[in-house]
């Protein structure tokens, strides 16, 4: 029987020259797919830190204060934008930051070594109230994390005030996450606002609070006839019932299932008109994402064994992978709910 010649040239081999070893298959394996891929990966990230290394600046509480008391608008929201970083909460600004820690874990030290902080920055806040817009936001929010009377006292005041919608959406937030319930007359207020945005963000706040007419706003908000605005009081109606002490409030339950269905939010989101010929608003998918997730998310402090079948179908076949995953989450007890996933509106 002839024999079958090999597809392969034969292996040269020069005088003089051993025949060398050949490599093992996996040992060839082991390089091409982890050896060389870390070594990029190493070199990659020392390329990083040599980086950060080089433009490094270090500035304390201060020199951002003082810079947002600069004349130049666009300076000050440069600062505005630093110090947010600086201070805000890292899960939503991707940066966790020695500040930001100190007044997560030790407010209490952090204020004390810095007496002048809060003071400074109330002042810097009543100077940007209806001027800069961008300004208001960004302080709010460090305010939502300073808390104390004064911080609630500069809230209040600028809320009562009145400004712009973005200020006005940010101070609502704000107070809400301060739970002071002197504020919840004028968030109630902001639910007749013409701006949606202001809507929307007045619904988020009262969620933070179990004030009997809080609660009542937000069951009349339910089956409203702007789906965000639905939305957001069942989200809100349900963060009021995973509150200790609070009694859980079914009615958000109807609302939050309808988010299970992918072809009826992306109606929704496409603008498509509904049953009564209105238009609803038009979302991008990454936003129809966050609020399926968020109602997918906020059905497990209602779960029972009806809602365990229809968050099953979801997690074997939800076209949406967030989804999908924030079910199985669910059913496994793993889910974690961030307050600032709420507001989602878009604005």
């Amino acid at each position: 029987m002839a024999e079958i010649p090999s597809p392969l040239p034969p292996k040269t081999v020069f005088r003089g020259e051993e025949p060398s070893e050949e490599r093992s298959p996996l040992v060839v394996l082991v390089l091409q797919f982890f050896v060389i891929p870390l070594l990029i990966v190493l070199f990659c990230v020392s390329l990083y830190f040599i980086f950060r290394w080089l433009t490094y600046e270090r500035r304390d509480v201060n020199d951002y204060l003082g810079a947002l008391n600069a004349q130049s608008a666009s300076s000050r929201q440069e600062a505005a934008s630093a110090l947010l970083n600086y201070i805000q909460e890292a899960k939503r600004w991707q940066s966790l930051s020695d500040l930001n820690d100190q007044l997560r874990f030790d407010r209490e030290k952090f204020l004390r070594e810095n007496p002048e902080f809060v003071p400074k920055l109330i002042e810097a806040f009543k100077e940007a109230r209806g001027k800069d817009p961008k300004v208001v936001q960004y302080i709010s929010q460090v305010l939502s994390l300073v808390g104390g009377p004064e911080a609630s006292d500069a809230l209040l005041e600028t809320l009562k005030e009145g400004g712009s919608a973005n200020q006005d959406i940010f101070v609502m937030i704000a107070l809400g996450k301060l739970r002071d319930v002197r504020g919840v007359p004028l968030i109630l207020e902001r639910l007749d606002n013409s701006d949606p945005g202001v809507k929307y963000a007045a619904l988020f706040s009262l969620g933070f609070f179990q004030e009997p007419n809080a609660v009542a706003a937000l069951k009349r908000a339910l089956n409203d006839p702007d789906p965000l605005a639905d939305w957001n009081a069942a989200f809100s109606l349900a963060r009021v019932s995973a509150a200790k002490g609070s009694e859980r409030r079914e009615e958000a339950v109807p609302v939050l299932k309808r988010l299970l269905d992918p072809e009826f939010v992306q109606r929704i989101a496409a603008g498509r008109p509904g049953e009564g010929g209105s238009r609803g608003p038009v979302l991008s998918e990454a936003q129809v994402e966050l609020y399926r997730v968020r109602g997918v998310q906020l059905l497990g402090i209602f779960l029972n064994d009806r809602l365990r079948v229809d968050l099953q179908k979801v997690a074997d076949h939800d076209p949406q992978l967030g989804v999908r995953q924030a079910a199985i989450d669910v059913l496994r007890g793993q889910a974690k709910v961030t307050e600032e996933a709420d507001f989602q509106a878009k604005h």
